[in-house]
């Protein structure tokens, strides 16, 4: 069983300046600001039962370096056992050239994530290793990089540690449900948000204020017109323009909307 995925975008950064190790009175340091010197593409098979891994390095990232990686993997496995390989949908895993590479070799068996849950696959936490370990370093240029990387796989091969999965899924299930459950409360007030506005009135309009013969009286203007909706007067009085109106923030800890006022 072997979870394969690719970590793209490896990139040769070269610090402009070393940082400082962390030390008493102060914090360990390093600069924002770097050379960029290209990019590596590791294709990483991670051996769930042993923690052992099958690389390959790439300068680009296509069918073709993909293809190339499955027939690592196949030189790489005794020849009486099945591939049983775990991946995401990412196009290049289903193109047309590798289908019909894998359907001529028949121990292959392909068992692709849910899509958007790449993020399952065991091989994504090594890479989580590998990007601590190549953040800390400074390269001068991308040969410098495939260098440290395969110094990195070449020492944890020797030395394999095996990911195990501590969470109980009824743990993990219980958390989802009660996401589920808050979420539906946050779309519910914001249903109720969206209720409200819609009934304060047409979005084409906007509350103004006109003088009626023994009080004032709230009308609705058309936007950019010094006249009530509909034209004419209100009270035997003619419109003028309304007064500038302004609307309060939504209210992050209530959630409720306010009021148009002038």
């Amino acid at each position: 069983m072997l979870c394969c995925d690719e970590k793209s975008q490896c990139q040769a950064l070269e610090r402009t300046q070393p940082g400082l190790p962390l030390g008493i009175g102060h914090i360990r340091t390093k600069t924002h600001d770097y050379v960029r010197h290209g990019t590596l593409t590791l294709f990483a098979a991670l051996n769930y039962l042993e923690g052992k891994l099958i690389t390959r390095l790439a300068a680009r990232h296509r069918h073709q370096e993909w293809l190339a990686f499955l027939k690592t993997i196949d030189a790489e496995t005794p020849a009486d056992l099945d591939i049983h390989i775990i991946a995401d949908n990412y196009a290049t895993h289903k193109h047309p050239t590798v289908t019909r590479w894998l359907d001529r070799h028949a121990r292959f068996h392909m068992h692709y994530t849910p899509t958007s849950s790449s993020w399952m696959n065991l091989v994504e936490r090594f890479f989580r290793d590998l990007t601590e370990f190549i953040t800390e370093k400074s390269f001068a240029s991308t040969r410098e990089l495939a260098d440290a990387i395969i110094a990195f796989l070449a020492a944890r091969n020797e030395n394999p540690r095996r990911y195990v999965w501590k969470a109980k899924g009824e743990d993990i299930l219980r958390k989802i449900n009660a996401a589920r459950e808050a979420l539906a409360v946050v779309q519910s007030r914001r249903n109720a948000i969206s209720e409200t506005a819609h009934e304060e009135g047409n979005p084409s309009a906007y509350l103004g204020w006109v003088q009626g013969d023994t009080a004032v009286l709230p009308v609705r203007y058309d936007r950019g017109l010094d006249r009530p909706a509909g034209g004419g007067e209100v009270n035997g009085t003619s419109a003028q323009q309304p007064p500038r109106l302004r609307k309060h923030r939504l209210s992050r800890d209530t959630a409720r909307l306010d009021a148009w006022i002038t």
